[in-house]
């Protein structure tokens, strides 16, 4: 069973992540944690030193979420095809209720650390080779069950699918409309039955 001190850390590393991937690091500030998480001001620095040590946490701890969700999709499948159709899938959650609000960290936090904060774009970027990477497994062992043509190459799909789906889903957010998403899922899933030899 966590501490008390963990659980207080927790609370401020989970009420971060929702503020962060909703606002972005410019548009919270520390009162905005600190009333989230509903500790005082002095104690919210026996936990962390600085707004950018609580931001590199919680960016890390949503980051880990997302893979994680997309795991477990990816896991509930058995066929590749099936597999690459369900990491899709996992974006129209991000729409729907998440357990992080915000829409998707790869994306909010990529846009969001650009150029202005290595850390984090560090952080991004190492999600989203786990992410490409989980992809790109998929390939491969599709491509080792006979279920994929050996032409497939697991980089390009990583590419396609992770671009395609989180463009839509940046259009869906700034309309207001799933449907762009839709149409893209609709689109690479019409694709990946192409790919079934």
């Amino acid at each position: 069973m966590p501490t008390k001190g963990e659980q207080t850390r927790e609370r401020i590393v989970h009420q971060s992540a929702i503020l962060l991937n909703v606002r972005g690091y410019a548009g919270t500030s520390m009162s905005d944690i600190i009333e989230a998480a509903g500790i005082q001001k002095g104690g919210i620095y026996r936990h962390f030193e600085s707004k950018e040590a609580i931001a590199l946490e919680a960016c890390r701890y949503v980051l880990q979420q997302r893979i994680e969700d997309v795991n477990a999709a990816v896991r509930s499948e058995a066929s590749a095809i099936h597999q690459l159709k369900a990491v899709c899938m996992s974006f129209l959650d991000l729409l729907a209720e998440s357990r992080i609000p915000g829409g998707c960290p790869i994306l909010n936090i990529a846009v969001d650390a650009d150029d202005t904060n290595p850390p984090l774009k560090y952080l991004v970027q190492e999600a989203t080779h786990q992410f490409r990477s989980l992809i790109q497994d998929i390939v491969h062992q599709g491509k080792a069950q006979k279920e994929l043509p050996l032409y497939i190459n697991g980089e390009v799909i990583a590419t396609i699918l992770i671009s395609t789906c989180e463009g839509a889903l940046m259009l869906s957010k700034l309309y207001d409309d799933a449907v762009y998403l839709h149409r893209a899922i609709d689109h690479l899933m019409a694709y990946f039955e192409t790919l079934t030899p």
